[in-house]
């Protein structure tokens, strides 16, 4: 979902229909994408030696 919306530049509604899913679904998909990545990659920025 990130991916395809954020990376590739899709709009919600292209990626919505591009991935057969409602437009609903692509927002809190990508919302909960975004916060994994967030909490991925947290610990590595922001933290000294």
């Amino acid at each position: 979902m990130f991916l395809v919306r954020d990376v590739d530049g899709l709009s919600t509604e292209e990626t919505a229909e591009a991935l057969g899913l409602s437009i609903p679904t692509v927002k809190t998909r990508l919302h909960r994408a975004r916060m994994a990545l967030r909490d991925a990659i947290g610990g590595h920025f922001g933290r000294g030696p």
